[in-house]
């Protein structure tokens, strides 16, 4: 079988590396499409794969025709309007929108007025209608009869703008099989929603299921639970240290009990020193934790703000 992995960009290609090699083990002839290069962010992954697994990376074509502004005006409002609903878990999550819709149309779309219009079934099923009657690209349509994939799997599937939404539907117009994969555990819940239905949605677990049937409206038959494929490395793992070696080298009382607490990337939490100490604080003042030590890992792309951080007491 030849599988066509469509990975809208580079940051996302850790996820799945693991699922591509497998893919190739397995014998089944892969190849990879990685969209927007981060600095910084090179697909490393796929380059050591590569090396000794016959994997073919097919250059990335931008999905460009007539109709594009207005599906990416669709797009958003159906994405947008997923933040409407009383049942949404993240409503505060809006305002991402801002990066999207202009600031002052943003404003007059969070009227509630609006609200309702851009919340309501009929408007959203008529956006859907748009998306389903709108051509596919015909330069995505021309690489998937060049490289004629038995199947084609993207992710991140739910980002707002993300250009694998295009390869799922050229795929779907060309009768491929397409399958999309969400890349972590909080995407069904703080991005978009899908704009192309997928023949197979794959999720980490049953929460995530149910938010895809409930949020998304995805059909659970057309939903697979296959664990979380970014920390399958996980499992490969084994202590290089001792506890006594280790609090040899961390500098830290081998008869305490250690706190580790992992710091976030800068996207998530820009600088965490404030919470930290209050976390600090109030295990300085419960008995249990009182004689706890606790290590603060910065993330390695976000170490630049404990540079000159004082200790915490």
């Amino acid at each position: 079988m030849k599988i066509l992995f469509v990975i809208a960009h580079s940051g996302l290609a850790r996820h799945f590396g693991r699922v591509i090699e497998l893919a190739a083990i397995a014998g089944h002839e892969v190849a990879v499409i990685v969209g927007k290069e981060k600095k910084g962010l090179v697909t490393q992954t796929l380059q050591q794969i590569g090396t000794y697994l016959n994997i073919q990376q097919i250059k990335f074509v931008r999905p460009a025709y007539i109709l594009k502004p207005i599906l990416t005006l669709t797009r958003a409002l159906l994405d947008l309007g997923l933040y409407f609903r009383a049942d949404h878990p993240s409503p505060e999550l809006v305002h991402r929108y801002g990066k999207i819709f202009p600031p002052a149309m943003l404003h007059v779309l969070m009227r509630p007025f609006w609200r309702r219009i851009i919340s309501n079934k009929y408007l959203r099923r008529l956006l859907r209608v748009i998306e389903k009657w709108t051509p596919s690209s015909r330069a995505i349509r021309g690489l998937l009869k060049k490289h004629k994939p038995d199947i084609v799997v993207t992710t991140p599937y739910l980002f707002p703008g993300s250009d694998d939404i295009d390869y799922l539907k050229a795929a779907a117009c060309l009768k491929i099989p397409t399958c999309s994969a969400v890349a972590s555990w909080d995407n069904l819940s703080t991005k978009g929603t899908g704009h192309v239905a997928v023949d197979r949605l794959f999720v980490w677990n049953e929460a995530l299921k149910s938010e895809a049937a409930v949020l998304h409206g995805i059909n659970p038959a057309n939903i697979t639970i296959t664990g979380s494929p970014t920390f399958d490395h996980l499992f490969k793992w084994a202590p290089s240290l001792s506890q006594e070696e280790f609090c040899v080298q961390a500098g830290a009382p081998a008869d305490k009990i250690l706190l580790l607490y992992l710091c976030s990337s800068g996207s998530i939490a820009r600088d965490e020193e404030k919470v930290i100490r209050r976390f600090a604080a109030a295990l300085s003042t419960c008995e249990k934790t009182r004689n706890c030590l606790l290590l603060v890992r910065p993330h390695p792309l976000n170490y630049q703000i404990w540079v000159n951080i004082e200790p915490l007491p």
